[in-house]
Parts: C-alpha cells; structure tokens; sequence
C-alpha cells in the first residue's frame, strides 16, 4: 500500500511591520512598533534565506495599518501614496528575486487587490470564526464581512485562497461547522479556494488557549472533506494540537516550512525541515515540496507575465516537475 504524501510549502516569513491597528486576544505577532521594512533590509533578508532553497516568500503585517500614523509617515518618506503600492513592489522585488512571494497582510478591497494580482502567488485570508460575539469579544477590530468580500474578490480576480478557521480561542465546535460551512460557500462561487487550514492558538503570558482535542480536530476535517473534497486540509506542523501523536486522518497538508521566525507562535524558532521529515516519516508520511500555489488550482490560473517567469524557472526543478504535467 502507498503511504500517503503530506505537501509543504518551503517558505520565508517577511513581516513588513509588526504593528496593527486590530485587537485579538490570542495574538503573538503585534508589536506596534511603528516600523516599516525598507527595501534595502527586504533585499538583504531575501539574499541571506534563499540559498536555503525556499520557494515562496509569505510577506505579511498587521492590519488597518492606515490608522495608525507612524507607517503613514514612513509611506509618505519613501514616496508612495498608499501602502497598496509599497506591498505591489515588496512583491515586484520578491520575483525579481526568484522566488514567489505570497500575501497575508489581512483583508483588501477589490481595486487594492487589483493592482497587487499580477505579483502574487496567492493569498492567506483565514476566514477564522463567523461568530459575531466572538468577533466583538475575541477580535476587536476586524470584521467577518470585510473577510468574506475580500475572498470572493479573490475569485473573480482568479487569485488562489488558503483560509481557514481558529482552534482554541474560545470558539465552539459548532462555531468550526458554521465557518466551514461559510467557507464551502465562498468557495462555490469561484472555486478559488485551494486550502482550508486548521490553526490552533497557543497560550502564552496573556492568553490561555483552550485544549483542542484530536476526536474535535478528526470531525471538523471530516466535515471538510465532505463539504469540498477538491480543497486540500492544512494543520500546522507546529500546531498545539497533537494531531501527529494521535494519528489523525484526512490531512493533505502541513502549511509552511519556514526559514527563520515561527509564524503562529513568535517566541521560539521554527521546526528544522530536517526533524519534520523524521517526524512524519515515522508516522508513515512522505513529504513533497508544493508551490504556495496547490496542484489542483494551479492549471487553472490566469498567470501574469511577472509570474509566470519565475515560475518558470521552479517547474524545470526536479521537486516541482509535477506542475508541468
């Protein structure tokens, strides 16, 4: 019998800033620093990782960072008008580079999206929880409609999804059907969505993340599985949730293998690729490098001339030679 394959995605995380004008609860990543990358720090930081082999470059931020002064400034000091334009050249820089750079700044609107589609890969929206009291007491800020719209945007500019909903936030379980639930209807319209991802929070010195247990975890993605069976199932490697230890099935997928900063929980470094292969392996996996692009969305995209260069390049590679097929 074939062991079954779980996909990864070799990655940089690029913070272009740690500020956000957004408040959640379980949050690792806000700083409020106030700071924005420069290009001449994203051009060193790019050259350092990529001869560790990374693909893609995941290049995110906080949120509603219009709001808050400081990035204004910085904006304005390196001549954009708007930060739409500052991302649209971090992304131009990225495939200069020849890598392939990937978006989770948060939810934009169609025009915004517009301008930064030729440039992306694709882009991580988690939908996270529908929940209206959750959102106004877990999520201070953020807004489930906005979310929504900015997906099916993404769709009628043919952009690749990955979203997802949280785990151990305060959430219920039928909170995680109602949300995939949300997500399988979205994904009706444009068929864009290419991964759903299970993220479990952590608990650190202010949050205390609830237990989510694996019996929850194995229902939730049998659910998805049901509801869209073209849409791979994602959960962190470095998840709380042991989900290894307690062999749960139906998971396509481990999200990103970074270089560098863990992207869920900020405090500690990110999982050698090394010892990820020796954790899967021994649980009966093998492991294949992916594009932040799946196989299945992939021979359906409309590719731009930025893109398609430098992927190009990837697809002439041994682990990748599955998407000229």
């Amino acid at each position: 019998m074939e062991k079954p394959v779980l996909t990864y995605s070799h990655s940089l995380l690029l913070p272009l800033t740690r500020s956000c004008g957004v408040q959640c609860n379980y949050c690792t990543f806000k700083q409020n620093d106030g700071t924005l990358l420069t290009f001449d720090e994203i051009e060193t930081t790019l050259q350092k990782h990529s001869v560790s082999g990374i693909c893609e470059v995941t290049v995110t931020a906080g949120q509603a960072l219009e709001d808050i002064p400081e990035i204004c400034e910085q904006l304005n000091k390196q001549g954009y008008a708007s930060y739409t334009e500052y991302v649209r050249d971090v992304c131009h820089l990225i495939l200069e580079n020849g890598l392939l750079p990937s978006l989770d700044i948060g939810p934009m609107t169609y025009a915004q999206l517009e301008t930064l589609a030729p440039y992306i890969a694709s882009m991580n929206l988690f939908l996270e929880n529908i929940n209206t009291d959750f959102a106004a007491t877990i999520q201070k800020g953020k807004s489930i409609d906005e979310r929504m719209e900015c997906i099916s945007d993404a769709g009628l500019l043919h952009i690749p999804v990955t979203t997802g909903i949280l785990l151990g936030a305060g959430e219920s379980i039928d909170d995680g059907f109602a949300t995939l639930g949300a997500i399988e209807e979205l994904h009706e319209k444009h068929q864009n969505i290419q991964s759903v991802v299970f993220q479990c929070v952590f608990s650190d010195g202010h949050f205390q993340a609830s237990d989510v247990s694996a019996g929850e975890l194995q229902l939730l993605i049998k659910y998805c599985k049901k509801m869209m069976p073209n849409v791979a199932v994602s959960v962190p490697i470095q998840s709380p949730c042991p989900w290894l230890e307690e062999n749960v099935n139906g998971i396509d997928d481990i999200g990103h293998v970074y270089e560098g900063t863990d992207g869920i929980e900020w405090g500690r470094p990110f999982p050698k690729l090394t010892e990820i292969e020796r954790m899967v392996i021994k649980k009966g996996y093998g492991l294949k490098a992916r594009f932040p692009i799946f196989e299945t969305i992939f021979k359906r995209m409309q590719l731009s001339e930025h893109l398609q260069a430098t992927i190009n390049e990837w697809i002439n590679k041994k682990e990748y030679m599955s998407y000229r097929n």
